[in-house]
């Protein structure tokens, strides 16, 4: 957690603005693995952090290959988000013109797994309309139900689901444009 935290792929999606402190950058790399490892469909845990703690268990047990299969996609997943949304990746963003508003460990989880999860031919098409894919985000965060998947409460079964399940339907409708 410590190394890919630290890596220039997570640095730069993130614009150097997640903190060190408390580890808030080691758990938003826990959660990018966390939904790697087990689907965001099937997540069922009552209790998030109890969801982290488990995830931690299964790492501690991976082989290395299996860990540099993890590190690879994990700088995939960062290095999309930097080249489709620069500064703003993994923020909410209500408008063309709303100021920067902070990370979201959420909308990170979701939106990393997502875009590691597109085909390399998927991500080529999706880049010159990301300007698209911009706009039905911001459609997205002003839907309150999606919103409020995003921001209270963030651990809840039908929030996880939801919001991964938002982002892929945005993903495919743009790539389908």
């Amino acid at each position: 957690l410590k190394e890919l935290a630290g890596s220039d792929a997570f640095m730069a999606a993130t614009a150097h603005s997640v903190s060190a402190l408390r580890m808030a950058d080691r758990e938003m790399v826990l959660r990018f693995l966390a939904f790697m490892i087990r689907d965001p469909e099937t997540y069922s845990s009552v209790e998030f952090d109890s969801f982290l703690s488990e995830v931690m268990g299964d790492l501690n047990k991976m082989t290395e290959r299996e860990l540099d299969v993890l590190r690879k996609a994990f700088r995939v997943a960062m290095d999309r988000a930097k080249e489709l949304f620069g500064t703003d990746a993994f923020r909410k963003r209500g408008s063309l013109n709303a100021r920067r508003q902070p990370l979201n460990k959420a909308l990170f989880e979701a939106w990393s797994v997502c875009l590691y999860g597109l085909q390399e031919d998927q991500m080529l098409k999706l880049n010159p309309r990301k300007e698209q894919l911009i706009e039905r985000y911001i459609g997205l965060i002003n839907d309150p139900v999606f919103l409020n998947s995003v921001s209270q409460g963030t651990g809840d079964i039908k929030k996880v689901q939801l919001r991964f399940r938002e982002i892929r339907r945005i993903v495919q409708e743009t790539l389908g444009d």
